[in-house]
């Protein structure tokens, strides 16, 4: 029993290195497999050895091998600087095109796998419907269920190839949201026959493709549960549907439980009761080392009391080792390559060259390359500055350098609402031209009204990080959407902006308002 339980918890920790307390508490939980995330990653070479420090020592106290998960979605969900910077699942979708996702998951895959991971908590399966979704946004494929399907398909199926297991996420659909759950619990008002048309086709084609594993939404669907519980801890949910509609015969493992949404209203014993009826069968506690111990505690205790049957321990102990027999075979079958920096520079080319099939230009009839300008203003949100400053290297500056290659005056300007609009504008009005970054203006009003002070001045090209800040715009200058900032995104960014490369991308989401392009 004690081991069972333990099995059914997948747990985080802090730090970067197994200290003694660390290793106490695998002795003591005994879990099925660990999460890492930046607070745990010096370095490339550090994370490949304490991974094996890590996988060595449970081997030693009688543990099978454990499953090491990373969030390593792309776009703005990376745990390490060091990993090739990937295109975000939106921008996937804008290119339109199965052949690039499968090489996106071919550099994660190959990426983790050498590192010593063994599950990537991706591809997101959610269809982000809801332009004010305040959580999913750019890790979104599109709205479109069929587009979303074929890519969603395409990860998993690649992915799992090479010996890194994939995770569908947030089942049954996180998209249509307008709650953060990591902040509350949302409350999705559809019915069975919508999800079915809508959210549930890229789940199914996850299931299709033998997706290992699939992660739960922290939602409530009350029209489908009317308990109100979330998705994680409902039986119509994920035995009925997950289990039974759509046939999924994999690992179902709960979104962190620390989140607001479930932790703030059900107690650990709620929870646990809850999920193992409702069909979880890891529960994933990220945080702190006493709650991972009182979650273990609770699912003993739920059993003993009769309240669960054992069997449902033993029915997901089986269905871990399943998955580690999968991860074994397709081990031998693609062994880890050696660990070498000619790999990550290689994929650092191979992402930038997708970057560039991604960038969509709207209103392109009005674009003129800035090759030909002598002179520009580059206004960038300050909360950009922090994003890019997570990098190793000095990102903006290296984009600056690109341009300047070009161009012979670049002013650069970080801007948020303190910052002195009046020396903004008379920058403005003494350039050729104004590029102007938007990123999550739908949720940020002073993007928009300092945009309304420049537009009119001089040529003004927009770079809108969010699609759907296009819809702020009412004018039309040109907009090339990125959906997503990383470095190389940015670099390929330049070569389209200077007219050396063209815009391939089409937006993967609907628009309330019709731009030519």
């Amino acid at each position: 029993m004690d081991f069972l339980a333990g099995q059914m918890i997948m747990m985080g920790f802090k730090g970067y290195e197994l200290d003694s307390e660390f290793m106490d508490v695998l002795k003591r939980v005994k879990p099925c497999g660990l999460v890492l995330f930046q607070r745990n990653i010096r370095g490339l070479t550090h994370v490949r050895r304490l991974i094996s420090e890590i996988q060595d020592y449970a081997s030693r106290i009688g543990l099978p091998n454990l499953l090491i998960a990373l969030d390593h979605e792309g776009g703005v969900v990376f745990r390490s600087e060091r990993f090739t910077p990937l295109p975000s699942a939106m921008a996937l979708g804008a290119s339109g095109d199965p052949s690039l996702v499968e090489c996106v998951a071919r550099i994660a895959g190959e990426e983790l796998k050498v590192l010593g991971f063994n599950v990537n908590f991706a591809p997101v399966a959610d269809l982000n419907t809801n332009p004010m979704n305040p959580v999913i946004g750019l890790r979104s494929f599109g709205d479109d269920p069929e587009s979303v399907s074929v890519m969603v398909s395409k990860y998993v199926s690649t992915l799992q190839s090479i010996g890194v297991m994939a995770t569908a996420k947030h089942f049954p659909g996180h998209g249509d949201t307008y709650v953060d759950s990591h902040l509350d619990l949302p409350i999705v008002d559809v019915d069975i026959n919508l999800l079915m048309a809508r959210e549930l086709k890229p789940f199914k084609a996850a299931v299709d493709a033998d997706v290992a594993l699939i992660m739960t939404s922290h939602v409530s669907f009350p029209k489908i549960d009317e308990t109100g519980l979330p998705a994680t801890l409902s039986k119509k949910i994920l035995r009925d549907i997950l289990r039974g509609v759509l046939g999924f015969n994999g690992l179902i493992i709960s979104d962190a439980l620390e989140m607001k949404a479930i932790s703030g209203r059900f107690d650990v014993g709620e929870i646990v009761f809850h999920g193992l009826n409702a069909g979880l069968n890891i529960f994933l506690r990220c945080d702190d080392f006493d709650a991972v111990l009182e979650l273990k505690d609770a699912i003993i205790k739920c059993v003993k009391s009769g309240r669960v049957d054992s069997s449902i321990l033993y029915d997901s102990y089986i269905k871990i080792e399943a998955v580690r027999g999968r991860i074994k075979s397709a081990l031998t079958l693609h062994p880890p390559a050696k660990f070498s920096p000619t790999l990550f520079r290689r994929n650092r080319a191979a992402s930038r060259d997708i970057s560039i099939n991604t960038i969509t230009l709207i209103n392109g009839e009005a674009f003129k390359p800035i090759k030909d300008l002598n002179s520009i203003v580059i206004l960038i949100p300050k909360s950009l500055e922090r994003f890019l400053s997570r990098f190793d290297y000095d990102v903006v500056g290296m984009i600056v350098g690109e341009f300047g290659s070009y161009v012979e005056n670049i002013v650069l300007y970080f801007y948020d609402e303190s910052s002195p609009i009046e020396d903004i504008v008379e920058s403005s009005r003494s350039v050729d031209g104004v590029i102007f970054f938007t990123y999550n203006a739908i949720f940020n009003k002073f993007q928009m009204d300092l945009y309304r002070i420049v537009r009119d001045m001089v040529s003004v090209i927009v770079v809108a990080g969010l699609p759907y800040d296009v819809e702020l715009i009412e004018d039309s200058k040109p907009i090339f959407l990125t959906y997503g900032l990383n470095p190389l995104s940015l670099s390929a960014l330049v070569d389209v902006l200077c007219g050396f490369e063209k815009a391939r991308g089409k937006v993967p989401v609907k628009f309330k308002q019709h731009f030519s392009g």
